[in-house]
C-alpha cells in the first residue's frame, strides 16, 4: 500500500502521520495533543476491533474520507495500528516488551475499542511472566520469565501488571509478591502508582506475608510431639550388617534417656541462629531451601551428638517440616493480599478453550 501522504492532509488542522498514511486509507483517525492524523482503512479497523466494525456499519455511504477525532495520544494509537497492520509488531512470549510505554498503551487500546485478539495476546504475555499455576514453583519468576521484563522496567514491572490485570487476575498473586521484595520505602513509592485499593493491598499484603514468612522459617524449631518420635545418634553411612541394623533398631526402641540430648533444643537453638540473617520475603523468588543455611550444624559421623549440633533425625524432620509449611504458605499467598483463590488449572484450560472458540467466530 501506498503510504504517500497526499495534499488533503497539507491544509488539515493536525500533522499527518509518516507511517500510517496510506493513500488508499478510507477513514483519519485524528490523536489528541500532539494533534496528528492516521489515514487507514476502515475495513482492517473493523477487522480487528469491534468499535470500529460497529462504526463502519453506521457509517454513512458518501462520506469517503470521514476524520474521527480520538481522545488517544498519537503514540497510543501508532501502537494500536502497529499490532493491526504490522504481523511482528507484538508476538506474545517472544521477547522483552516495555510495559510502560508500550505493552499498557496497547493494553489501554485494545480494552477502549473492543480488540479481543489484542487483549487475549497480551493476557498471555503476563501469563507467561507470572505464572498463576496452583503449585508451588522453585522459583516465582522463572528465568524465561525475567528474560521478558526489559531492562528499563526491571525495578517497577509489577507495577504495570498489576495495573494491566482487570483482564488477567490470575496474574495478580505473583505479581504483588514481586511488588513486595524491596524495603517499605520503595513499596510505599509503588503505593502511589496505584490504584488505592491496589495499593493498600500491596502494603497491607507485605506486612502479613513478613508476620507468615516468619513463622514459617520458625515452626521447625520446635520437636515434633509424636510417640514414633526417634531422635537418635545418626546411622552408620555405608555397608549395612545385620548386626548393625539390629543395633539401630535397639535404638529406636531405646528409653528417651538414651537418645540425644533432649530433642537437640540446643541445636535448634543454634539452628535458629543461623537463620537470623535469612532475608524472608524472598523465600519464593529463587531455588533456595532455608534449611541449606543450618546443614553444617548436622553431626554427620557416628558417636554421640554434641550440644550445639543437630541429628540427621531432627534436620530431617526440620527440613520436612519446612517445605510443608512452604507449600501451604503458596497455597495461602492470593488470600494474604485479599485476592481470590489459585485458580484451578482445569479451570483455566476451559477458558482458554472458550477464548479460542470465540475467537475463531
Amino acid at each position: 500500500m501506498d503510504s504517500s501522504i497526499d495534499a488533503t492532509a497539507v491544509a488539515a488542522h493536525y500533522e499527518p502521520d509518516e507511517k500510517y498514511w496510506f493513500s488508499d486509507g478510507n477513514i483519519i483517525l485524528i490523536s489528541a495533543k500532539p494533534s496528528r492524523g492516521f489515514c487507514v482503512h476502515r475495513g482492517v479497523l473493523a477487522k480487528h476491533a469491534q468499535f470500529f466494525k460497529d462504526l463502519h456499519e453506521v457509517a454513512r455511504a458518501e462520506e469517503e474520507k470521514p476524520e474521527l477525532p480520538l481522545t488517544d495520544s498519537a503514540d497510543e494509537i501508532k501502537h494500536f495500528l502497529g499490532y493491526i497492520y504490522e504481523i511482528r509488531y507484538f508476538v506474545p512470549c517472544s521477547k522483552a516488551v516495555a510495559f510502560k510505554d508500550l505493552l499498557e498503551a496497547m493494553l489501554h487500546m485494545g480494552r477502549k475499542y473492543l480488540c479481543q485478539s489484542l487483549k487475549d495476546d497480551i493476557s498471555q504475555h503476563l501469563r507467561k511472566i507470572y505464572d498463576s499455576s496452583r503449585k508451588r514453583p522453585k522459583e516465582a519468576l522463572t528465568p524465561q520469565a525475567k528474560s521478558l521484563i526489559p531492562d528499563e522496567n526491571a525495578n517497577d514491572h509489577f507495577v504495570y501488571a498489576i495495573r494491566m490485570a482487570q483482564d488477567t487476575p490470575s496474574i495478580l498473586p505473583v505479581a504483588f509478591y514481586c511488588a513486595i521484595q524491596d524495603d517499605m520505602a520503595a513499596c510505599l513509592k509503588r503505593q502511589t502508582l496505584l490504584h488505592p485499593d491496589d495499593g493498600a493491598r500491596l502494603i497491607s499484603g507485605r506486612e502479613r506475608f513478613s508476620e507468615e514468612v516468619s513463622r514459617v522459617l520458625r515452626a521447625p524449631s520446635q520437636p515434633a510431639d509424636r510417640r514414633t518420635y526417634a531422635c537418635l545418634v545418626p546411622r552408620p553411612i555405608g555397608i549395612h550388617t545385620l548386626e548393625g541394623d539390629l543395633q539401630y533398631l535397639a535404638d529406636r526402641m531405646a528409653p528417651r534417656a538414651q537418645r540425644c540430648n533432649k530433642e537437640c533444643l540446643s541445636g535448634r537453638l543454634n539452628a535458629l541462629d543461623a537463620l537470623g540473617n535469612v532475608q524472608g520475603r524472598d523465600i519464593f523468588m529463587s531455588e533456595r531451601v532455608p534449611a541449606r543455611e543450618i546443614h553444617h550444624l548436622v553431626q554427620t559421623k557416628s558417636g554421640p551428638v554434641p550440644d550445639d549440633k543437630l541429628c540427621s533425625s531432627c534436620y530431617d524432620e526440620w527440613c520436612a517440616t519446612e517445605k510443608a509449611n512452604l507449600n501451604a504458605l503458596w497455597e495461602k499467598l492470593p488470600s494474604l493480599f485479599g485476592l481470590d483463590p489459585w485458580e484451578e488449572p482445569k479451570v483455566q484450560a476451559q477458558a482458554e478453550v472458550r477464548r479460542f472458540i470465540i475467537g475463531m467466530r
